[in-house]
């Protein structure tokens, strides 16, 4: 039996899960188990595979430790940083039992607002996943936009500036979604600009992913559509 820290990193993203256990090996299996029976206790982590499929997900032990688990658990978050910029929902250690974060959200359009919920509150008051919540928490959406039958059928922001406080800057592709990006045609010599992943992945008309992967040269063209270097 081996205890320690753990971790689950995406292929696609490089994103990071940590865990602690003191059988490691057992927690792997059961955390895999919920994963693919859709029933995984990490919302914003079973999206992930929901979309990526689990062989995206690479297991390894980061540190064999016996005591103070619940320390290194929350060294580990810290230092891969796994909390704003991965899938882990809490800081780690006591920080889950009942510390859940806290925010204020406004609806775009009335100008109502919501304060001091956590994420499980907000999803189910708006009738929306629990993942699209993190996602406006972690800074990789800016709005979201719930079921109409809630009766809250309109955008709503983030307005608290807790987060902050918190650590909890936005996400780290959020500048690079904001650059001038360009692809073209070799057989047309058509070229297509966009300020951003998601502005010219709209008009190719694909997924922001499938742009995403274009541009890093893990696809080699998309439908005629080649990384421009100028």
């Amino acid at each position: 039996m081996t205890s320690g820290v753990y971790q689950f990193k995406s292929k696609i993203n490089g994103k990071i899960y940590v865990g602690v256990s003191q059988n490691v090996y057992r927690r792997k299996r059961f955390h895999l188990s919920c994963l693919n029976r859709n029933k995984h206790h990490n919302s914003y982590l079973q999206s992930h595979v929901n979309k990526y499929g689990i062989d995206d997900l690479e297991w390894s032990i980061l540190e064999v430790v016996k005591d103070n688990l619940e320390d290194k658990e929350i060294e580990w978050i810290a230092k891969l940083n796994s909390f704003n910029m991965g899938f882990n929902l809490t800081l780690g250690g006591r920080v889950r039992n009942g510390h859940a974060k806290r925010i204020d959200i406004q609806n775009i359009a009335t100008g109502e607002i919501i304060k001091g919920k956590t994420a499980n509150q907000i999803s189910k008051l708006l009738n929306i996943s629990e993942s699209s919540v993190y996602r406006l928490m972690k800074g990789e959406t800016q709005t979201i936009f719930p079921d109409k039958c809630s009766g809250h059928g309109t955008r709503w922001k983030i307005l608290n500036s807790k987060l902050k406080a918190c650590n909890y800057p936005k996400n780290r592709n959020s500048k690079i979604r904001r650059k001038k990006l360009a692809v073209w045609n070799p057989q047309t010599g058509e070229i297509v600009r966009g300020n951003g992943y998601e502005e010219l992945a709209k008009k190719l008309e694909i997924h922001p992913s499938t742009l995403s992967r274009l541009l890093k040269n893990k696809h080699k063209s998309r439908n005629g559509w080649v990384k421009y270097d100028p």
